[in-house]
């Protein structure tokens, strides 16, 4: 089950949107977007030392 999970999030964050990947996978869209919040927060939780997370400031100058 965490590999499907693992799966579906890294074919999200490629193709960027849930419309293919609910049809790929046969998951709601609902349920799609419930794995994808959980395992981006898994994933940045077990490589915070390995990775940088955009704060607020980050954003606001990204978005300038």
């Amino acid at each position: 089950m965490a590999e499907q999970r693992l799966l579906a999030t890294l074919r999200y964050i490629v193709s960027g949107g849930y419309e293919e990947l609910k049809f790929q996978t046969a998951i709601t869209a609902q349920t799609l977007e419930n794995i994808i919040v959980e395992t981006c927060e898994a994933l940045i939780h077990f490589l915070k030392g390995y990775i940088k997370t955009l704060i607020q400031s980050d954003v606001s100058y990204v978005n300038e």
